[in-house]
Order: C-alpha cells, then structure tokens, then sequence
C-alpha cells in the first residue's frame, strides 16, 4: 500500500493523542481560536487558515465543535499542547513509525520524517502544528487510518489487522482468532471522539464536510479529509468512520487519489460500502 497526505483524518489521530495524554480534554477551548478564524493563527510567521468561517461565528470550539467543522485553527493549537514527542508516541501505539503486524507488506506511516531536533523528531512548531491537522511531513496508508477508525470505534483497544477470518483446506477449517495489538487510550476517551465523529457525520454543519457518509436509519460516526498536495492538481479525497456509531460492526477508510474535497468522493463512497456491508449483516 502506498503512502499518502491524510488531510484532516488525522485529526483523529491528534485528538486521540490531546486526550490521552492529559494535554485537552473533550471541554478544551482556546482563546486563539476565535479571533483567528478572520485572521489566522501566526505560528512562528507561519499562518494557518480554516476553512468553515462565519459559520461558527465568534464561538470558542470544544472537540465536538472542532471536529464537526473540521477546524484546522483548534486542532493546531491541541497539536502544539499535546507536543511532538506524546503526537508521535499516540500514533505509535496505532502502528505508525514501523511495519503493521499484516498479511501482506504495507509502507510505513509517519507522522514526521523524524530527522528534526523539536521533540518527537520535528523540526520545528510549524511543521507540528501543521501535521496536527493532517499536512506538513505527515504520510499514511488507507490501512493505516483504517486503524485509527477502528481503534475509536472498539473504544480504545487497537485489534491486529488480517484479510482474512478463517482458511479452509484440505486438513479443515482453522479459525483466525481475534488478538489484541494494544490499548491505545481509555474507553472514555475513545467515546468522547466517537461522539464528536458521530457529530462530524450527522450534525448541521458535520454534514457539509462529509456529504452521503450517514448510513440510512443507522448511527454513522466519521471523519472526512481534503488532503492539499502543495499546488500539484486536486486534493487527495479521505473519508475514515465506523457504524453502528454506539455498536460499532464496521470501519472503514477510503482514499480516492485526487478526488477533491472529502465530502465530494470518499464519504460517499464510505457510506455506500458501510450500507451494503450493515445489509449483509445478520
């Protein structure tokens, strides 16, 4: 599996390293964040932008607020709170920075390229802040996020990755049993995400930024991704989610390569493959 810019799916990722490590919790706000929504967050001259002004006005965003209007400034400043060296140690405990545990080779995510003297291996704020929120030096594979997906939707606990549930031959049926990589964070905090992903999904802004991801009549929890490639075509399109929300039986990634904004291609396409997989659920 190749690698690619995540956009903001890995704001996931950032949230779950802010919560589990004490640096913010579901309640966070931040006074920057407001203000900034006109002007811009200056992080050592280097200015970041969002995109979902005036639709929240001069609101102070918490996780769910943040989440759901996918709010680059907010997860920018939980990035910095968090630091590089607990953003990378989080991501690690999901697989990045090494091989995935899988039945065929992947390419290894990463968070930063690593070679920089800030904590965790960045070079500087800039370049943590900017990986926050799913840019700077930041590569994944869809079998990567997918894990991140799953890891929120099984509350916490990171499940080992395999094609296949059981092989049947010759010498009869041997069943591959489910086993645990690691618990990467606590049940609650794992549903305060789920629940600002469920937001994400279903909420009256959530919807604009993840357009046909909700499942018909089923709880969709998600996160959609526009994944800028520096001025070289149309973005990489991303969608990670799980549903039931409250019960989860799927999760899921989608990456279309160049596919525009994430409400465009991928969270469509991730809401019709979680439908006809639910369909065939007994």
């Amino acid at each position: 599996l190749g690698r690619y810019v995540p956009g903001s799916v890995f704001k996931i990722v950032t949230a779950i390293a802010g919560l589990g490590s004490g640096a913010a919790t579901p309640e966070t706000t931040y006074a920057e964040q407001p203000p900034a929504e006109e002007d811009g967050l200056v992080v050592d001259g280097f200015t970041i932008r969002d995109g979902h002004h005036p639709e929240t006005g001069s609101r102070a965003l918490d996780l769910i607020g943040a989440t759901e209007v996918s709010c680059n400034i907010w997860y920018a400043l939980t990035g910095l709170a968090t630091g590089g060296e607990a953003l990378t140690e989080y991501a690690k405990r999901m697989g990045f920075a090494a091989p995935l545990p899988f039945d065929l080779p992947t390419a290894v995510s990463q968070v930063t390229g690593g070679d920089g003297t800030a904590p965790g291996g960045f070079q500087d704020d800039v370049e943590l802040a900017n990986a926050a929120y799913g840019q700077g030096e930041t590569f994944v594979t869809p079998l990567q996020m997918a894990l991140v997906a799953s890891t929120i939707a099984n509350r916490g606990v990171l499940m080992q990755p395999h094609l296949v549930t059981a092989i049947t031959g010759d010498g009869g049926t041997r069943t591959i049993e489910p086993q645990v990589m690691s618990t990467v964070i606590s049940a609650s905090d794992a549903e305060a995400i789920a629940l600002a992903m469920r937001e994400a999904v279903e909420g009256d802004l959530g919807q604009q930024f993840t357009t046909g991801a909700k499942v018909p009549g089923v709880p969709t929890a998600g996160k959609s991704g526009t994944a800028e490639l520096g001025g070289k075509g149309e973005p990489h399109s991303w969608f990670i989610g799980f549903a039931p929300a409250d019960a989860p039986t799927v999760a899921i990634a989608v990456l279309v390569e160049q596919g525009g904004r994430g409400a465009e291609a991928a969270a469509p396409i991730a809401g019709d493959m979680m439908a006809l997989y639910l369909r065939g659920t007994p």
